[in-house]
């Protein structure tokens, strides 16, 4: 069978972090749960997650082959009525490759702080909807920013009895 983009990614993020796209919204639901619990764990939400990837960054997170892959499948310009404007993002909503492509991007985001902190480094993302360690919170959330990337505080739960994820 054609190796799709998106599958290509899809196997990636299975191989790289065990995740399953078909079955890690219930994933996240449970573990935004234990994290009310507990309070082990927060969960972050990102605003425009999609349109804050930027070619640079998935330049230089990305392995040089599955970057040129991408890259030669992305519009690099829209049409609109006031003239051709060029894109600086590597995967628009809308294109099937974005959203393994974030889930994998905020992946390796997490997987990196984790290991930077010596924390569990299991990684619970689907999209952009994170679950992290609470002792990871703030220097993630201080990684996304850098990345350029921005936070929904409204909808992110660093502590206390709530948290969501998935719409769970």
């Amino acid at each position: 069978f054609p190796v799709t983009i998106p599958s290509l990614l899809e196997r990636r993020l299975g191989y790289a972090f065990g995740i399953d796209l078909s079955h890690q919204q219930t994933v996240q639901r449970d573990m935004a749960r234990q994290g009310s619990i507990t309070d082990e764990y927060s969960t972050i939400d990102l605003k425009s997650a999609s349109d804050t990837i930027s070619r640079s960054l998935c330049e230089w997170l990305l392995p040089h082959g599955l970057f040129t892959v991408l890259s030669s499948a992305a519009s690099r310009v829209i049409d609109t009525p006031d003239g051709r404007l060029p894109l600086h993002v590597l995967s628009t909503m809308g294109n099937a490759a974005t959203f393994p492509l974030q889930t994998l991007i905020f992946g390796a985001l997490c997987w990196a702080t984790f290991r930077v902190l010596n924390v569990d480094r299991r990684v619970y993302v689907f999209g952009d909807d994170i679950i992290c360690p609470r002792k990871a919170y703030d220097l993630l959330v201080s990684v996304l920013t850098t990345c350029g990337f921005i936070v929904n505080n409204e909808k992110s739960f660093r502590s206390g009895m709530f948290r969501e994820s998935c719409g769970g």
